[in-house]
């Protein structure tokens, strides 16, 4: 099993951060308090995955991964980050296994990123920030509407919760938003990007409850 090292300051909690990882128990993890300590486990091998909680990304912080990677390139490493500038997120992008969050609304993403630099897959850097929510959505499919949960939402797409049926990648759908204090709905084009099994499998072979990532049409 992969080990996470992580470190925080006082604005993150690394509580926080472990119940990302353990939530679907495919990591374990170690908090370290000095970052000497931290060094050292990462010299002995004792970790093989870094994260930062910090309040900002700040310079200072991407010349210390910029350290790291020059020893250990494909090292996953992610910042947990009250605050990410744009500018921040383009350094890190330009780095294999390297990602930002923000803390707290994306922590829900951790898990999944890291499963991802460990198989050494693409990790694209998120354009707009997610928002957490529980709203009740409505998906426009091939003649039908199927309802969903949507769980959080930017301006650049959803991530929703559907029973039932499964997606395509790239397919192209629309899918009815409520609009925040009015008792309306926006209808958006969007592309599915990813759809992920989150419940068990029936006997038939049909998913019974899926996770649906979509990206609004331009």
């Amino acid at each position: 099993m992969n080990k996470i090292g992580i470190i925080c300051d006082r604005n993150i909690s690394s509580f926080d951060i472990e119940d990302s990882f353990h939530s679907q128990a495919q990591f374990s993890t170690q908090v370290y308090s000095e970052p000497v300590d931290l060094v050292r486990a990462l010299e002995s091998q004792e970790i093989n995955g870094l994260v930062f909680g910090i309040k900002n990304v700040k310079n200072k912080n991407l010349s210390l991964i910029h350290k790291i990677k020059g020893k250990t390139p494909l090292l996953p490493v992610s910042f947990v980050s009250e605050s990410i500038s744009d500018w921040a997120r383009m350094c890190l992008a330009s780095y294999s296994n390297a990602s930002g969050l923000l803390y707290p609304q994306e922590l829900t993403s951790l898990n999944g990123i890291f499963s991802k630099m460990f198989r050494n897959e693409e990790v694209i850097a998120r354009r707009h920030p997610r928002h957490q929510t529980h709203l009740q959505g409505l998906i426009h499919r091939r003649g039908k509407k199927l309802s969903c949960i949507i769980g959080d939402l930017s301006k650049g797409g959803v991530g929703c919760e559907i029973n039932g049926t499964e997606f395509e990648s790239d397919e192209v759908i629309s899918i009815d938003v409520p609009l925040a204090g009015l008792s309306k709905r926006h209808t958006m084009d969007a592309r599915v990007k990813w759809s992920q099994l989150m419940g068990p499998t029936l006997e038939s072979g049909r998913s019974s409850h899926r996770k649906v990532g979509l990206e609004f049409c331009a």
